[in-house]
């Protein structure tokens, strides 16, 4: 028919659902990323409130132990506030609304943006994760050798912010956070159209959260051939079992 709409053709369809579907999966990306963020930011709230917080407040550790076991996390979670704060500022969520409805509905949303603005500051998780091997021995040393910390590391425990999680388990919470980091936003481009205002800069933000848990990573599996070349230096010599050195520490 002469001056009619032409209908899209069956390829342009094909390409809108094929896109309708990427936002579906996309926007439940985005939920994971916000639910987990929220989770893993509370988590951090209780390691400092319940545990950091009374052994350095109650003097039940010196300065030094309380920095040897905790790092620098509370610098962490001011750091993943404001991250959390910024990726709901980002999406525009508002009360009432879950991250999928407010992306569904918004459409736009630019994650990515977020995370290239404070991306650096992830850097401060190196300084925690190359602590994290000597923190855990430290937490059994402080236990062994003073009371009131055995006791308080018990009792908290117990308590229901914690979720009968041990401190140990929460030391590492930061750790796991940092790999996940790549694993969500690879997902993220994944499910992002071409066309998708967040798509260019989901490829930075990946390239840069991907760089500095590589870079954790390393210097964690570095610290941990030093730790081995230890031990094996500090084992009482074996002549029945000598093999020739090689070039690499395992």
């Amino acid at each position: 028919m002469s001056g009619g709409v032409e209908a899209p053709s069956t390829e342009n369809q094909g390409d809108a659902e094929d896109e309708k579907v990427m936002l579906v999966h996309r926007a439940k990306v985005v939920e994971e990323i916000i639910t987990s963020e929220f989770s893993y930011v509370n988590d951090l709230k209780t390691l400092v409130k319940h545990y950091l917080k009374p052994s350095k407040e109650d003097s039940i550790l010196t300065d030094e132990e309380v920095t040897s076991i905790f790092s620098n996390v509370e610098f962490l979670l001011g750091f993943n506030e404001e991250l959390y704060r910024s990726l709901r500022k980002a999406l525009g969520h508002i009360g009432g609304q879950s991250p999928s409805e407010t992306e569904g509905t918004k459409g736009g949303a630019r994650l990515g943006d977020v995370f290239i603005k404070l991306g650096d500051f992830l850097k401060m998780y190196t300084v925690y994760c190359n602590n994290h091997t000597k923190a855990l021995e430290n937490i059994v040393k402080c236990q062994q050798k003073n009371q009131k910390f055995a006791k308080l590391l018990e009792r908290n425990s117990a308590l229901p912010e914690c979720k009968g999680l041990a401190l140990k388990d929460y030391t590492i919470k930061p750790v796991q956070r940092l790999c996940k980091y790549p694993l969500l936003f690879r997902e993220l481009l994944k499910f992002t159209p071409i066309s998708h205002p967040d798509h260019e800069v989901l490829k930075l933000t990946l390239a840069k959260v991907q760089q500095i848990a590589d870079h954790v990573n390393k210097i964690a599996a570095q610290q941990d051939n030093f730790i081995k070349m230890l031990e094996v230096a500090n084992r009482p010599v074996s002549y029945t079992h000598l093999t020739l050195p090689t070039k690499r520490i395992v």
